[in-house]
Protein backbone atom coordinates (compact mmCIF):
# COMPACT_ATOMS: atom_id res chain seq x y z
CA UNK A 1 0.00 0.00 0.00
CA UNK A 2 2.96 2.28 -0.41
CA UNK A 3 1.37 3.89 -3.47
CA UNK A 4 -1.66 5.15 -1.50
CA UNK A 5 -1.58 8.68 -0.16
CA UNK A 6 -4.15 9.60 2.47
CA UNK A 7 -5.65 13.08 2.30
CA UNK A 8 -8.96 14.68 3.27
CA UNK A 9 -11.50 15.30 0.52
CA UNK A 10 -14.31 17.85 0.59
CA UNK A 11 -16.30 16.12 -2.19
CA UNK A 12 -16.15 12.55 -0.86
CA UNK A 13 -17.89 11.84 2.43
CA UNK A 14 -16.75 8.21 2.78
CA UNK A 15 -13.13 8.68 1.77
CA UNK A 16 -10.64 6.10 3.04
CA UNK A 17 -8.77 7.61 5.99
CA UNK A 18 -6.23 4.85 6.63
CA UNK A 19 -4.81 1.95 4.60
CA UNK A 20 -6.44 -0.58 6.97
CA UNK A 21 -9.89 0.72 5.96
CA UNK A 22 -9.22 -0.66 2.48
CA UNK A 23 -8.56 -4.22 3.70
CA UNK A 24 -11.09 -6.64 2.25
CA UNK A 25 -12.35 -4.05 -0.26
CA UNK A 26 -12.17 -4.28 -4.05
CA UNK A 27 -12.12 -1.70 -6.81
CA UNK A 28 -15.39 -1.61 -8.72
CA UNK A 29 -13.91 0.50 -11.49
CA UNK A 30 -10.57 1.98 -12.56
CA UNK A 31 -9.26 4.43 -9.95
CA UNK A 32 -7.07 7.16 -11.40
CA UNK A 33 -3.93 8.55 -9.83
CA UNK A 34 -4.70 11.18 -7.16
CA UNK A 35 -8.42 10.30 -7.17
CA UNK A 36 -10.21 10.06 -3.80
CA UNK A 37 -10.93 6.43 -2.96
CA UNK A 38 -14.52 6.22 -1.75
CA UNK A 39 -17.86 4.58 -2.48
CA UNK A 40 -18.87 3.66 -5.15
CA UNK A 41 -15.33 3.29 -6.55
CA UNK A 42 -14.59 0.62 -3.95
CA UNK A 43 -16.80 -1.86 -2.20
CA UNK A 44 -16.73 -4.96 -0.06
CA UNK A 45 -15.35 -8.14 -1.55
CA UNK A 46 -17.94 -10.73 -2.52
CA UNK A 47 -18.51 -13.56 -0.06
CA UNK A 48 -20.49 -15.48 -2.67
CA UNK A 49 -19.67 -15.92 -6.34
CA UNK A 50 -22.16 -16.64 -9.12
CA UNK A 51 -22.90 -20.36 -9.14
CA UNK A 52 -21.61 -20.99 -5.60
CA UNK A 53 -23.47 -23.55 -3.55
CA UNK A 54 -25.10 -21.77 -0.61
CA UNK A 55 -27.27 -22.66 2.37
CA UNK A 56 -30.53 -20.72 2.47
CA UNK A 57 -32.19 -20.32 5.86
CA UNK A 58 -35.95 -19.73 5.96
CA UNK A 59 -37.42 -18.92 9.37
CA UNK A 60 -40.95 -18.33 10.54
CA UNK A 61 -41.82 -18.39 14.23
CA UNK A 62 -40.15 -21.42 15.83
CA UNK A 63 -39.67 -23.17 12.49
CA UNK A 64 -36.27 -22.97 10.77
CA UNK A 65 -35.60 -24.65 7.43
CA UNK A 66 -32.24 -24.81 5.67
CA UNK A 67 -32.03 -25.73 1.99
CA UNK A 68 -29.13 -25.87 -0.46
CA UNK A 69 -29.17 -23.74 -3.61
CA UNK A 70 -26.93 -22.01 -6.16
CA UNK A 71 -26.28 -18.26 -6.12
CA UNK A 72 -27.49 -16.48 -9.26
CA UNK A 73 -24.92 -13.69 -8.87
CA UNK A 74 -21.97 -12.58 -6.77
CA UNK A 75 -22.82 -10.80 -3.52
CA UNK A 76 -21.05 -9.24 -0.54
CA UNK A 77 -22.00 -9.25 3.13
CA UNK A 78 -25.42 -7.63 3.61
CA UNK A 79 -26.30 -7.62 -0.09
CA UNK A 80 -29.38 -9.29 -1.60
CA UNK A 81 -28.90 -12.27 -3.89
CA UNK A 82 -31.22 -14.57 -5.82
CA UNK A 83 -30.69 -18.28 -5.17
CA UNK A 84 -31.78 -21.04 -7.55
CA UNK A 85 -33.37 -23.93 -5.68
CA UNK A 86 -34.05 -25.97 -8.80
CA UNK A 87 -34.86 -25.47 -12.45
CA UNK A 88 -38.01 -23.42 -11.74
CA UNK A 89 -37.67 -22.16 -8.17
CA UNK A 90 -35.82 -19.09 -6.94
CA UNK A 91 -35.62 -17.34 -3.60
CA UNK A 92 -34.11 -14.00 -2.62
CA UNK A 93 -32.21 -13.44 0.59
CA UNK A 94 -29.45 -11.48 2.29
CA UNK A 95 -25.86 -12.72 2.54
CA UNK A 96 -24.97 -13.09 6.23
CA UNK A 97 -21.75 -15.11 5.94
CA UNK A 98 -19.63 -16.99 3.39
CA UNK A 99 -22.03 -19.46 1.76
CA UNK A 100 -25.02 -18.46 3.91
CA UNK A 101 -28.14 -16.58 2.79
CA UNK A 102 -31.10 -15.71 5.01
CA UNK A 103 -34.41 -15.59 3.13
CA UNK A 104 -36.55 -12.49 3.46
Amino acid sequence: MADIVLAPSAHCRDVATCPDSLDGRIARRVIREAEAVCEPAIGPASLIAEGDSVDVVVSTGALRLTVRGAASAAAALGERVWVRLGPKRRLQGIVTAHGLVVAE
